[in-house]
Parts: structure tokens; sequence; C-alpha cells
């Protein structure tokens, strides 16, 4: 089971270790120090954890959404008030589902952030500040690279068109579409 030490895949075992921790409800884990000691019969490697406090939601809240309501965007991000902190899951329902949610209504320049607020008892305070900004329209369709048909024949199996709302879904269908017919 001997192997040789490799620097790289440390440090990716590293990050994974944080990214652990972060997503059973430690938001401050840290590392505080790694030692790689080498001697006769291999290496030892130390790590001195500092896990902190395990942090569950108290309170999730919106700033500056005008399409949705609190509650729709409350739904759609899929974690609750007493829920386990995951850094993961919160980051995958901001930047996925709730991002896909405004882009799929024409906010292409939809931009949120997070404020995390703790609390005394381990719990956590989540603001969302999100600036909506206007709707998008898809100006033009370009289609370079295709050596295999017909131009009419791409443009027949797109979902998007010039003089549309932008619509993330629609350009995802239509890619997925394309990508079917082998073009």
């Amino acid at each position: 089971w001997r192997g040789k030490f490799n620097q790289e895949k440390f440090n990716l075992d590293i990050l994974n270790l944080e990214t652990f921790y972060k997503n059973k409800g430690y938001k401050d884990f840290q590392i505080l120090q790694k030692d790689i000691v080498y001697n006769e019969s291999g290496i030892n490697i130390y790590l001195d954890l500092q896990e902190g406090e395990l942090f569950y939601y108290n309170s999730i809240s919106f700033e500056g959404n005008i399409k949705f309501s609190d509650n729709e965007l409350l739904n759609k991000l899929n974690i609750n008030e007493g829920d386990l902190y995951s850094e993961e899951k919160l980051n995958f329902s901001i930047y996925e589902t709730i991002t896909s949610l405004y882009m799929n209504e024409g906010h292409y320049f939809f931009n949120i952030n997070k404020e995390i607020k703790p609390l005394n008892n381990n719990k956590l305070d989540i603001k969302f500040i999100i600036s909506e900004n206007e709707k998008v329209k898809i100006r033009k369709v370009l289609i370079s690279g295709n050596n295999k048909t017909d131009e009419n024949v791409i443009r027949r199996e797109i979902k998007i068109y010039p003089g549309d709302i932008f619509n993330r879904e629609n350009i995802i269908n239509s890619i997925k579409q394309l990508f079917l017919l082998n073009f």
C-alpha cells in the first residue's frame, strides 16, 4: 500500500476536508497547522483542526425582490429554518436554483449576494440581497462552425428567436436538441 507522497493530491485532500466539514454544519472550520514529517519508515501527517461550532439556519430573508415573493423564493431555495448549515447546498440553491428562476424570466443581469450573520446560539440569519435589473431580449442568434447541414435546419431545431425575452432554460434545451442531432 505504499506510494509516493504527492503534494498536489494532498492539497486537494485538504480542500475536500474543508468542504466536508462546511457541508456538515461547521461554518467556521479551519486548519490551523499542517505538518508533514518525513522519517525512515515513511511520512507522518499532522493536522491541527478547529471545527468551530455546529450551525443551524435561524431565519432566511430577501431584500430587493419584486418579481417573486419571499415565499416563492423560500420554496425554490429548498432550505428551511432549523436545517443544518451546508455551504454546498446553500451555494447550489443560490447560484443554480434562484439564479435560474430569474434568468428564465429574462433577468440576464440578475445579481444575488448573501449576508450571513451568526447569532449567539449557533444559529445563522441569512439575508439575500437581490438586484433583479431589467429584462433582456435576444437581439441576434448567430450560428457558426456548421459544416454538416444548412443553417435553416439548425434554426428549425432551436427554441430561441430574435426579439424573444431571454430564457436560460430555452437556450439549454436548444443546445441539448442540437447535441442529440449530432450538430
